[in-house]
């Protein structure tokens, strides 16, 4: 036999996925299994039957997949998500690995969770904060590999949004807040040390030098190992 009440009068007892208007089934041993309303109804089990607690053991399967599933469609739809990023939040809500594995290739299946469109809208949205603070494409590689993207689907979305134009303006922004009256070589060295490339570096240094921000009296060196 069964009792059926709310997750909230017994929530000591059921797994800690399960949320507050899930079902608490109760059997004649003293158990306790989280459910979901309408799978238990469709497995024709109502409160007072007899039922197998393999069966109840189902149910609470299916409860954590559906739970799961919902819980992870309320975090994409307040934020985009990686992969990588969904899966711990869904483990640290108590999931084991299963659920969680096929809760992400559902949501991938609908379109809910790509990480490639997650590391492209992220890159959007600092295409200009990025010049501001005078990032590197490779800072931007390291920032989404940071956030749970694959090395390769960073590098790919980057090659995407970011271009030779983006790479000079970060250049010539990270060099302008260099030390004023520092030698191109110092120079060259803090944007080396900042992940851009020697070509980048060398427009940045001859810019700088053309506007009169750069003594290249001082100094004629431009290799970032100076």
């Amino acid at each position: 036999m069964v009792a059926v009440a709310s997750a909230r009068s017994r929530r000591a007892a059921l797994p800690r996925w399960a949320p507050a208007d899930a079902e608490c089934v109760q059997t004649e041993s003293g158990g306790y299994y989280a459910a979901e309303r309408d799978a238990r109804l469709a497995a024709g089990v109502h409160e007072g039957d007899t039922v197998a607690e393999s069966l109840l053991a189902q149910l609470q399967s299916a409860a954590a997949r559906f739970y799961a599933e919902r819980q992870a469609l309320a975090l994409v739809a307040r934020a985009p998500h990686t992969r990588r990023g969904l899966r711990i939040k869904l483990q640290q809500r108590g999931y084991d690995e299963e659920v969680v594995e096929r809760c992400l290739a559902r949501l991938e299946e609908l379109g809910y969770l790509d990480d490639l469109e997650f590391a492209r809208h992220w890159l959007r949205s600092r295409s200009e904060s990025g010049v501001r603070r005078g990032q590197s494409s490779a800072a931007l590689l390291a920032g989404l590999q940071q956030r749970g993207v694959p090395r390769e689907t960073a590098a790919e979305a980057l090659d995407v949004e970011i271009d030779d134009a983006y790479e000079s303006r970060a250049a010539m922004e990270a060099a302008r807040r260099t030390k004023r009256g520092a030698s191109r070589g110092a120079v060259a060295a803090a944007l080396y040390r900042r992940g851009f490339s020697q070509q980048a570096i060398h427009r940045a240094l001859e810019q700088l030098t053309q506007i009169k921000q750069l003594d290249v009296a001082e100094d004629e060196h431009t290799d970032a190992d100076d």
